[in-house]
């Protein structure tokens, strides 16, 4: 019985232990793209999902963050050709766009190391369709259970990754040419 209360005491009194400690996806695929990308000095990266036809770009600021957005585009055509013209900057302009707010998606990797759960000193943004969750290790603050923002920041992680890896490709692409 005693060993019971003293396990329920550490959960109630450490609860972002757990959640900070939820290892990241993204972290791996960023690193290498921020690796790539600072070898060939870009800062701007973009390309088009395969999958779904929505758009994928990044700004990269080195040893201050990651801004990836992606979402579909009216004008889809125009980004194709700003994408083979390497006007990676155009294309996440115009992903950044206000009309295309509530079915973009969108991360504010701050260290550009991945997204993490929280528990350190940066903390990363996600949004996803106009909503967005702050991934800092406090989901009591943020009115979220442990178990939601566990599920949102898995979500949001497997998101990022796949995101990443897709502008990953391209600027490999790039690369070899």
């Amino acid at each position: 019985m005693r060993t019971c209360r003293v396990a329920l005491f550490a959960l109630c009194a450490f609860p972002c232990a757990a959640v900070s400690g939820q290892d990241s996806r993204s972290a791996e695929a960023v690193k290498s793209l921020t690796a790539v990308m600072s070898t060939y000095r870009q800062t701007a990266i973009a390309a088009k999902d395969p999958d779904t036809g929505e758009f994928v770009a990044a700004l990269f600021f080195p040893d201050v963050q990651l801004l990836v957005v992606s979402a579909p585009s009216p004008a889809a055509a125009l980004l194709d050709e700003q994408i083979a013209a390497k006007n990676f900057q155009e294309v996440y302009a115009a992903l950044q766009d206000a009309s295309v707010k509530n079915s973009r998606v969108f991360f504010q990797d701050l260290g550009a190391d991945g997204l993490h759960a929280g528990g350190g000193d940066a903390v990363d943004v996600f949004y996803d369709h106009g909503q967005q969750v702050l991934f800092d290790g406090q989901p009591r603050k943020h009115k979220l259970s442990e178990q939601v923002y566990r599920d949102k920041f898995g979500t949001a992680d497997a998101k990022y990754a796949r995101m990443v890896n897709l502008l990953l490709a391209q600027v490999r692409r790039m690369a070899l040419r």
